[in-house]
Parts: C-alpha cells; sequence; structure tokens
C-alpha cells in the first residue's frame, strides 16, 4: 500500500538537528529545496519496496535560519532541489539522477544500490575495526577528540594566545564537503591520539565553511583542503607538504620538536632553564591539576622556578 502523499514521509531537518541526524544514521538522504519538496509521492512509493525505511530528511533553503547550513552544502543555487548522501556521518556525494520527473523505478534502483553498498562496507569493516573508526564522525566534533575545533578566528587567537616558546601546533584547514579531507580524517584521529599525553603539542582543526573564519583562511593563504599548518609558540612556522598519512606526520613533528628543543638549549647542551619558564610553570600546573604532584611538591618546585625567573631578570 503506498502511503498517503500527504502524509510526512520524512523529518524536516534544520542547521540545529542536521548534524544529528547524519550521525544517528548510517546512510542518509537529504534533500535540499528551495521550499517546495519534490518527488514526495514517488519517493513515498519507492520506500515502500525496500526491506527498510530510508533515512531521509529534506532541508528548506529558502529558510533564512539555514543560510550556513546550505553553504556548508555546497547546494548549485540554479536548482531548485538537490539530493545529498551522508554515510556514517561524513559527506558522500549527489545524486543527481533524482530530479523533478523521476520516475519511481529510478528511485528505487537508486536506493537499493546505496544500501547494498552500505551494507558492503559495513561487512567489511566487520571484525577488525568498528564502522566509527573506518569513518570517524568528524562532522560532529565530540569530547573525546583529542584536537580543538575552531569555529571562529577569535577562537583560534584565543589558542595561540595560550602558547609558551617550545609549544608546537598543528593546525588543519579543512572543508566538511571536502572528500579529501574524510580521507584524511581517520589519519588525522589517529595522529592526534598518538600526541595528547604531550602538554607541548596541539591540534587544531579549522572549519573553512564558516564565515567567520574567511579571515584566517585569506591571512594563511589556504587554497585547498586540506591545508596543514605547523605554529611554534603560537607563530606561525610552516606547512606540511608531505604525506597524509599518521605516520609520515608523526615523523615530521618529531622532527620539529628535536629541533624545537636544540634551539631551546645553551650553546654548550645545557638546558636552558631561564628562558622556558613560562612552559616549565604551565605544564606544573597541568600536573597539579592532574593529581600527578602533591601540594608540597607543586609549591617546592613552583618556587624554584620562580627564584629562577627573578634572578635572570635581575642579570638582565
Amino acid at each position: 500500500e503506498v502511503p498517503d502523499p500527504n502524509e510526512p514521509l520524512c523529518i524536516a531537518v534544520d542547521h540545529e538537528s542536521f548534524e544529528a541526524f547524519v550521525a544517528e544514521n548510517k546512510l542518509a538522504v537529504i534533500q535540499v529545496h528551495d521550499g517546495q519538496e519534490i518527488l514526495t509521492k514517488e519517493f513515498a512509493e519507492a520506500m515502500t519496496r525496500l526491506p527498510e525505511q530510508l533515512p531521509y530528511a529534506t532541508v528548506d533553503a529558502s529558510l533564512r535560519s539555514n543560510g550556513d547550513l546550505v553553504a556548508k552544502l555546497d547546494r548549485n543555487p540554479e536548482k531548485n532541489a538537490e539530493f545529498f548522501v551522508f554515510r556514517n556521518g561524513l559527506y558522500h556525494s549527489k545524486l543527481p539522477r533524482l530530479r523533478a520527473g523521476a520516475s519511481v523505478d529510478t528511485i528505487e534502483e537508486i536506493l537499493v544500490f546505496m544500501s547494498a553498498e552500505s551494507s558492503s562496507i559495513e561487512e567489511e569493516a566487520e571484525g577488525t575495526e568498528t564502522i566509527e573508526d573506518l569513518f570517524p564522525r568528524w562532522s560532529i566534533h565530540r569530547p573525546q577528540d583529542n584536537f580543538v575545533e575552531i569555529l571562529t578566528q577569535e577562537e583560534f587567537d584565543r589558542e595561540m594566545e595560550s602558547e609558551s616558546e617550545g609549544d608546537i601546533t598543528i593546525v588543519q584547514f579543512f572543508s566538511r564537503m571536502c572528500k579529501y579531507c574524510q580521507k584524511f580524517s581517520f589519519e588525522w584521529h589517529k595522529i592526534a591520539n598518538e600526541f595528547s599525553l604531550l602538554d607541548n603539542v596541539k591540534f587544531l582543526r579549522v572549519d573553512g565553511n564558516t564565515i567567520e573564519n574567511e579571515p584566517l583562511i585569506e591571512k594563511f593563504e589556504i587554497l585547498g583542503f586540506p591545508s596543514i599548518k605547523i605554529f611554534l609558540g603560537g607563530k606561525y612556522d610552516s606547512t606540511y607538504t608531505g604525506e597524509r598519512t599518521a605516520e609520515a606526520m608523526r615523523d615530521e613533528i618529531v622532527a620539529t620538536l628535536e629541533s624545537n628543543n636544540k634551539r631551546r638549549r645553551n650553546s654548550d647542551g645545557t638546558y636552558d632553564m631561564a628562558s622556558n619558564i613560562p612552559s616549565l610553570i604551565r605544564n606544573l600546573k597541568r600536573m597539579y591539576d592532574a593529581g600527578q604532584l602533591s601540594e608540597e611538591r607543586f609549591l617546592e618546585r613552583m618556587s624554584l622556578l620562580q627564584n629562577v625567573a627573578g634572578a635572570h631578570k635581575v642579570t638582565e
């Protein structure tokens, strides 16, 4: 029995509910329209032919509140409706064959193919890694991720101002719709996790699709995604041009750490404590806050660092 076309076949999502919808469903189809949904009846009939209903939602591009969301989806403004496929929270592709006038058979064929392809991906992942490991749901930044998501220039500036000499910050400029960014996503999570225990290595990810980050895109001359920049002590140092793998990035970061440590030593090779007081104090506070130091040991070491800093100012 074909569902009543007057009954809502899917849910209408906006800029607030969109992220949750694509993240909660392993496979989802999104129709973005100019205020008038198309193929409503045809979709309803095609859905009845599937073993199970496919998660399907619409986005009204005519609503001003959805402006940022529509911009992120890279929609063609010349078309009154477009269909997007998301897999495990990641943008996968558009469906150009789904347009006004498409038959029920055509819609069914496309939906069956997508469902079969999705199942094969899950079967390949079974017994090795979870589907979430293979395709990290990076469209939503999770609290457990070992990197900071940057949505505005103010957030970026605040992160850089908190850095001390000797700190290394790896910044990825990415686009939500970029397939190369999606491919690199697993490697990014992997390398950020590897260095999560080092206080002086930080990872930031700058969303290049947000209007608020446009000044950063222009300032650092980002011409494509993903672009990776290395900052030392909160200041730009270099652009990473190696392979987009965790292994290659690990080698680059380790080499940067070694080079940075050499610069922080005296000419005779001894550690230059005086010039590294800010980062030493910060790390000491982190250890105390994490319960790794007793209050007595914390005060003792803090007094030592303050004495060194005071002596250094006198000699200057």
